[in-house]
């Protein structure tokens, strides 16, 4: 939210070509994963994808060891948002972000 970017959450047990849509739609430009979910996401960044985000693996946070303070100059969350993908009755995925109108469940 910081880097007021959309985060777009993926579950690693997704089958690659569902992760590769939902990529593909939201014109996603980095993909993010642990060191246990590169193997995934190497699988995924190797399909016919419309555009290949940039990969960036994180390590595992163990918490332990001296705590680093981030400061930023500028706090306004304004353009972050979460864009979350669910699957409709037609088992395709569909999106929704902050910017629209969620339907009524």
């Amino acid at each position: 939210m910081a880097a007021r970017a959309i985060a777009v959450p993926l579950s690693p047990p997704f089958p690659a070509p569902e992760i590769q849509y939902i990529l593909d739609q939201s014109g996603a430009s980095i993909l993010v994963s642990s060191p246990t979910h590169t193997p995934k996401a190497n699988e995924v960044l190797a399909t016919d994808l419309k555009q290949k985000p940039s990969h960036l693996e994180l390590p595992k946070h163990m918490g332990s060891g001296p705590k680093e303070t981030v400061e930023f100059e500028d706090i306004d969350p304004a353009g972050a948002g979460l864009m979350l993908y669910t699957s409709g009755t037609t088992n395709r995925p569909v999106s929704f972000n902050n910017a629209q109108h969620l339907p009524d469940i």
